[in-house]
């Protein structure tokens, strides 16, 4: 069937004179999850992983992903017609120099690319005067007979009281990035910044509680909607109030070619077709990033109470994992029991993302994710790492939650034991850290970090990311990386999640979710010192801690988390 599928699509790339075609899994919104309507890749080549790049050319087809999905490409893919590659290792334009012939034209949808990303790659295909060319019709969908439509579930609002802002403030507040840049209106592309900002939420895409849109404010505080119409409730206009105008998707184009003065767009989270179609463009990052990553007493209420009542499903699972470990469980049945201790609370709306669950060697896999193939049964003995983290809304809390715990099935030997507890001093170095006003993710990965190069060790992935209150599990603004060149701000939600990877052995990795919080005092400097205020509550496995390598300040900690778990909590 994809034999056919991909004749057809060559068959028409040689009648629009093209010589190739970019199939990303993406669609016309950035974002980390797609909707059912975009799985173009998917449908095209068989290929069912969370990220990806089809390159289709006369005589020659790859996907290329990365890690996590090398084993599941090799065996969703035909490999008679389909090659697979690793994207961290070669990029799209890298292949295309290598597979393309000199001046081929490749095609590419305006709408699933970045301008950054296509001006990057402009400029390493001129070597071989290869052309991207914009297409503003994606060729797939004229061929995807039964092509699911855009999603039409209802919008619903966010309520204020977790929210902690109303609509018009929250505009306000962006008006006056409009005002320093001066600009005339900003162009929204963005879910979650517009979800954030209107205080509403969808079901559009897994995992991410966001309706797919696009908005434009104007300097005078009017805002431009642009979604479906039929999606949105009477109750939610009239929230909305007056200011805000609902216009369908299909007029968005006509009113944007219109635009008089100066528009903000942030072309690392835009698409190619924007660049093209708004006359007078002013590159500048969303200014929903900063301020949805603060947030406000409000939020962090829920926050802390989604956390409370995640906490106790965890509890509750590993009390079921350590019962049942002789069992002869595996990695799939393992996820679905502890989706089900999440959803017995009964406000439980989706997993944040799709859970790694892995058993000794899987578990080395950093991104892993347990297919029918991949599937190990957890018995004997070895170490079982469990990243998961879930959408909660109910009439008393709202948040995402993120956590990772890592067990020993059966004993844990002396060398697991050492490894285990490395990570958690690392993990609890940055728990416990005090640091000044102005301070950078770069610099908090590095305290981590420091506690593993002690011991030789490290972790080929960021300590940490932002999160946000009932949307991303992924939230900009900030990260703890080698990379995190940004300051951290009071409220900002952030993970703290150093790991341990030992190829064909297993994996570790503990993280939770804290809250960036004043002390009350300040440094020598004069400047004000923030701490970490840890939110997940859920015990560690103490089978695993060599209570000897762990200090009088790594236990005094430990002692005063498993306090604040027992005080709201049953153990």
């Amino acid at each position: 069937m994809t034999i056919k599928k991909l004749q057809t699509l060559r068959s028409t790339l040689l009648q629009k004179q093209l010589d190739g075609f970019l199939v990303p899994r993406a669609d016309a919104w950035p974002g980390e999850f797609v909707s059912n309507h975009a799985e173009r890749l998917k449908w095209l080549s068989g290929f069912t992983g969370s990220a990806g790049m089809g390159i289709v050319l006369e005589n020659k087809a790859v996907v290329l992903t990365d890690g996590r999905y090398t084993l599941q490409v090799a065996v969703q893919i035909n490999s008679e017609i389909w090659e697979s590659g690793d994207i961290t290792k070669v990029s799209p334009d890298e292949w295309l120099l290598e597979h393309a012939a000199e001046e081929s034209r490749i095609g590419f949808d305006a709408r699933l690319h970045s301008p950054s990303d296509i001006k990057k790659w402009e400029e390493n295909l001129d070597k071989k005067e290869i052309e991207l060319v914009p297409l503003f019709e994606n060729p797939l969908d004229d061929l995807w007979e039964d092509q699911p439509d855009l999603p039409k579930d209802p919008v619903f609002l966010f309520p204020e009281k977790f929210a902690g802002a109303g609509v018009v403030e929250k505009i306000d507040r962006v008006l006056e990035v409009l005002q320093e840049k001066e600009l005339s209106q900003y162009f929204f592309t963005m879910p979650d910044s517009i979800a954030w900002l209107l205080n509403v939420r969808g079901n559009d895409v897994r995992h991410t509680p966001v309706p797919l849109s696009y908005g434009l404010l104007e300097q005078d505080g009017t805002f431009d909607w642009f979604i479906d119409p039929e999606k949105v409730p009477e109750a939610v206009r009239k929230e909305l109030g007056a200011a805000i105008s609902i216009h369908p998707l299909a007029k968005m184009d006509d009113v944007l070619k219109d635009l008089k003065g100066t528009t903000g767009l942030d072309p690392k989270r835009s698409s190619y077709y924007f660049s093209q179609i708004l006359p007078d463009i002013v590159e500048v990052e969303d200014p929903c990033i900063l301020l949805k990553a603060c947030k406000n007493e409000a939020e962090q209420k829920a926050i802390r109470q989604t956390h409370v009542h995640d906490g106790q499903a965890l509890i509750e699972f590993h009390r079921w994992l350590k019962d049942n470990q002789d069992k002869n469980l595996d990695e799939l049945n393992v996820e679905k029991k502890l989706e089900e201790f999440r959803k017995a609370n009964g406000v439980f709306i989706s997993p944040s993302f799709d859970t790694i669950a892995g058993y000794e060697a899987n578990g080395a896999i950093i991104h892993y994710r347990a297919t029918e193939q991949t599937n190990k049964v957890i018995k004997g003995e070895g170490l079982f790492l469990i990243d998961s983290g879930a959408q909660y809304l109910g009439e008393d809390y709202a948040g995402t939650t993120d956590v990772t715990r890592t067990y020993i099935i059966g004993k844990a030997s002396n060398e697991q034991k050492h490894h285990y507890t490395t990570v958690l001093k690392a993990h609890i170095t940055v728990a416990n850290a005090r640091f000044p006003y102005g301070t950078t993710g770069v610099q908090i990965d590095a305290l981590a970090r420091a506690v593993m190069w002690q011991e030789g060790f490290d972790f080929a992935h960021g300590l940490g990311h932002g999160v946000g209150c009932f949307l991303n599990v992924h939230e900009e603004a900030t990260r703890l990386s080698p990379y995190g060149d940004s300051k951290l701000e009071v409220g900002m939600l952030l993970s703290n999640e150093p790991g341990l990877y030992l190829e064909g052995q297993y994996g570790i990795r503990i993280e939770n979710l804290m809250l960036v919080q004043k002390t009350g005092e300040k440094d020598i400097l004069g400047r004000d010192l923030l701490c970490f205020e840890t939110v997940t509550l859920a015990p560690y496995d103490n089978d695993l801690i060599d209570f000897n390598l762990l200090n009088g300040a790594e236990i005094e900690w430990l002692q005063a988390y498993y306090e604040k778990i027992e005080a709201h909590l049953t153990l």
